[in-house]
């Protein structure tokens, strides 16, 4: 009994071995299991540029009265106020931006710093129309001395215009992702946020004479204001190695969000009244909830590490 059981065991052991021997004597390998690269190497200081599109949002209300309200007694102006309400700006957006970036696995998180120049620019304007009434007493220098009261009309303008301008925007911001396809790494990212913001504003009245053709009087007010403005910032973005290499392309979106901006205070301003100029140091600007959205592309190098 004992013999059958060794001789059935060796005959199994030769049948499993057969094959393998087989495959051997014909020169054919066994395949090798399958070989996963490990993720590309993320770590590091990187610096970048990157240009794109923005477009914002001021959404103020001003309303201004005629800058000369009349004599009383005298003059009676009769004219609405004029209103401009909001601004949407829009225009490139270019600049520069660094980080450093650690990979944990398939996660890469870091910390970037961007600044960027912008043209994002828009203007407004309206008017409104109305008549000044003025009333002149003459005394007739004969006895009785009879006073002569004359009334004459006259039209007038009040126009109103304002141009803003984003004119930087700068962050501070975190970004955390993962990596997708190989080299290709998606994204979020956010932070601090801060910009510096360029308002111009004038204001014309003028009034007509009884022809309504040639202005006799006008009053001009003009001033720009520059305004600096602390929020936050938050986007999402993709990125990808070019041929494996430490060159990154990227593309993202950001929200700028700086809260409602109430006024700042405009510096140089100039009133003119029928040609003669007067200089004042101050008014005040109003502004409202500011926002800002941008899209842009961009390239970063990574300095050290290897590329898989």
């Amino acid at each position: 009994m004992k013999k059958v059981l060794i001789a059935s065991a060796t005959l199994a052991a030769i049948g499993l071995a057969a094959p393998a021997v087989l495959a051997a004597d014909r020169g054919i390998i066994a395949p090798a299991p399958a070989y996963t690269p490990p993720p590309s190497d993320w770590t590091g200081f990187y610096v970048g540029g990157h240009a794109g599109y923005g477009w914002g949002h001021d959404p103020f209300t001003d309303t201004e009265l005629p800058i000369n309200g009349g004599v009383p007694g005298v003059q009676v102006f009769n004219i609405n106020p004029v209103t401009i309400t909001g601004l949407n700006t829009n225009g490139g957006v270019y600049g520069g931006h660094f980080g450093y970036n650690q990979q944990w696995g398939n996660w890469v998180g870091g910390l970037e710093f961007d600044i960027s120049g912008t043209d994002m620019k828009a203007s407004t304007a309206g008017a409104s129309t109305g008549t000044v009434t003025t009333t002149t007493t003459t005394i007739v220098p004969v006895f009785p001395f009879n006073a002569i009261t004359t009334t004459a009309t006259q039209q007038i303008t009040n126009t109103l215009s304002r141009s803003d301008n984003i004119d930087l925007l700068a962050s501070a911001r975190a970004r955390l992702g993962t990596l997708v396809w190989g080299n290709t790494l998606i994204y979020g990212t956010g932070g601090l946020a801060w910009t510096r913001f360029v308002s111009t504003r004038n204001q014309t009245q003028n009034i007509f004479g009884q022809a309504g053709t040639t202005a006799v009087s006008v009053v001009t007010t003009s001033g720009t204001g520059v305004g600096t403005s602390f929020g936050w910032v938050a986007g999402v973005g993709g990125e990808t190695k070019i041929y494996n290499s430490n060159w990154l392309f990227r593309v993202e979106y950001l929200h700028y969000d700086f809260g409602d901006q109430g006024g700042f205070t405009g510096t140089g301003i100039t009133r003119s009244v029928d040609g003669t100029s007067v200089t004042t140091s101050s008014t005040a600007l109003t502004t409202g909830h500011l926002t800002a959205d941008v899209v842009r592309a961009g390239i970063s190098y990574k300095f050290g590490g290897s590329s898989i």
